[in-house]
């Protein structure tokens, strides 16, 4: 009987798990970013007209965010308690057809988890003289569905995005799109 349920109940418990550590990684991640302002963590530093833009980050803020993130969300797993998954009666029956059929019978589960952090950042290509610099939190949860059957894990990853700027250089005198011209080269076209 537990053969025919089993690919079921696993599915729900694998798509709870997830809706699960992806609220509180929503949630912890409003809350403790609600307590930083944004113009605390990234300082443009302009010397003079004829040198670029310095960017200065406040790594300082960056760890206490990165430190109160992996606590909060770390401590509402802990705090998670016992959750139903519903499996509908006309699974039990082995049919495909009769899975979905039926009211459902409540199996308990213990959610759990762990949740690790590491900042990164990026530097992308705006344009001649645009550079979009990004500082983001890359977070990895391992969340374990607890059943009176098995433990069923699943890793869950969110990135939150801590700082979005565009630095703005000068215009080169002349530009060369390397890319392009390397494929211009390789079709047997001018560059």
């Amino acid at each position: 009987m537990f053969r025919t349920i089993d690919p079921i109940f696993e599915s729900l418990c694998v798509k709870k798990a997830i809706y699960t550590a992806t609220e509180v990684m929503d949630t912890e991640t409003n809350n403790i970013l609600s307590q930083y302002d944004y113009a605390n963590l990234l300082t443009n530093i302009n010397n003079s007209s004829e040198s670029p833009n310095i960017l200065q980050t406040n790594v300082q803020t960056l760890n206490k965010i990165t430190v109160n993130l992996t606590l909060a969300m770390n401590e509402k797993f802990q705090e998670l308690g016992n959750e139903k998954v519903g499996i509908p009666l006309g699974a039990l029956t082995g049919s495909k057809y009769l899975a979905g059929f039926g009211p459902k019978i409540n199996i308990t589960i213990v959610p759990a988890g762990n949740v690790d952090s590491e900042v990164k950042t990026e530097f992308v290509s705006g344009g001649i003289n645009q550079t979009v610099y990004r500082i983001y939190l890359d977070v990895k949860g391992t969340v374990d569905i607890l059943t009176p059957y098995n433990t069923i894990n699943r890793e869950v990853e969110n990135k939150v995005l801590l700082v979005e700027t565009v630095i703005v250089g000068n215009v080169p005198q002349t530009y060369l799109d390397l890319d392009k011209a390397i494929q211009g080269i390789n079709s047997g076209g001018n560059p």
